[in-house]
């Protein structure tokens, strides 16, 4: 795996009008797939000028990518990648719940501390 090929592989998404995501690019990558080498490749793809993304187009059109990266998902594919997401959001809106709870548990802390702080003074 390397840049190159997920960079190839979000001018495909993009072409085909999708916006490249980690599900979309993982799911039509070749070998292993770690997923901050994917992260800082769609950043990077992200963050290039359209020119430079323009140039990207002769090798998502060649022979030895074209089969590879132009193979539309497959039912099940689309299904497991919708079940992740879902799972994700899931997960998302319970640690924001989380992070919420521990919040108010450190403001009241933090209040706590300026009432024993200023007791302390007093004395």
């Amino acid at each position: 795996m390397n840049t190159n090929e997920i960079l190839i592989i979000c001018r495909t998404l993009e072409l085909e009008g999708k916006t490249p995501s980690v599900a979309l690019v993982k799911a039509r990558m070749q070998g292993p797939k770690i997923l901050p080498v994917i992260v800082s490749g769609i950043k990077q793809y992200q963050s290039m000028p359209a020119e430079a993304k323009t140039r990207l187009d002769e090798h998502a059109s060649s022979d030895t990518c074209s089969k590879a990266l132009k193979t539309p998902l497959a039912d099940s594919d689309t299904q497991t990648l919708m079940e992740e997401v879902t799972q994700l959001k899931t997960e998302t809106k319970a640690l924001k719940a989380e992070l919420s709870d521990v919040k108010a548990e450190l403001k009241s802390i933090r209040e706590e501390l300026k009432v024993l702080h200023s007791f302390l003074k007093e004395d």
